[in-house]
């Protein structure tokens, strides 16, 4: 790839003179897991998975614009025994994008446990503009593994961070 980043990082994205097609993998930000509760028992909810979208797209030089990799959602944190909190919610995942081209967005944050019961699950992230493929499995996001991945819900504890967003940009110029 011409351009390959994780998240949370932002730039500007400029072909190579000869240049004509481009094709870039991205996935959004994870959604963080929901906090469970230390005392009363309870799993907070799992994030939701950021979205995987493969986009082609014809260019002309020159061409330049802003793109962004989706940061992870912060976990939510476990609620306060002494004064009968709820696990707390976990945060969205970022968007990744590439201005005027795609915006994929992050997944949502997982639910925070109540007494002895868990959070609700996080949602999975969207698109604005379809891709030629399209997953909520963000494993098919080329070696990059946990990337866009959910949280996991807390158990009784602080609810993990989830995946960060990526992109991966090619040309079709035979360097990328």
């Amino acid at each position: 790839p011409v351009l390959s980043t994780a998240g949370p990082a932002s730039g500007t994205y400029t072909a190579s003179p000869g240049a004509t097609q481009i094709i870039a993998y991205a996935v959004g930000g994870g959604g963080g897991a929901g906090g469970g509760h230390p005392v009363r028992g309870g799993r907070g909810g799992t994030g939701g998975q950021g979205v995987f979208g493969v986009y082609t797209k014809t260019v002309t030089a020159p061409f330049s614009q802003p793109y962004a990799a989706g940061a992870p959602g912060a976990g939510g944190g476990s609620g306060n025994p002494s004064r009968g909190e709820n696990g707390v919610a976990g945060s969205a995942g970022g968007a990744t994008s590439l201005a005027n081209v795609f915006n994929v967005n992050g997944g949502s944050g997982g639910g925070g446990c109540t007494p002895n019961s868990k959070g609700s699950t996080g949602a999975n992230g969207t698109v604005s503009t379809t891709p030629s493929v399209q997953s909520t499995d963000p494993s098919v996001f080329l070696h990059y593994g946990t990337k866009g991945v959910g949280g996991t819900g807390g158990n009784n504890t602080n609810g993990p961070a989830g995946g960060t967003g990526a992109l991966a940009i090619f040309e079709n110029t035979g360097t990328g």
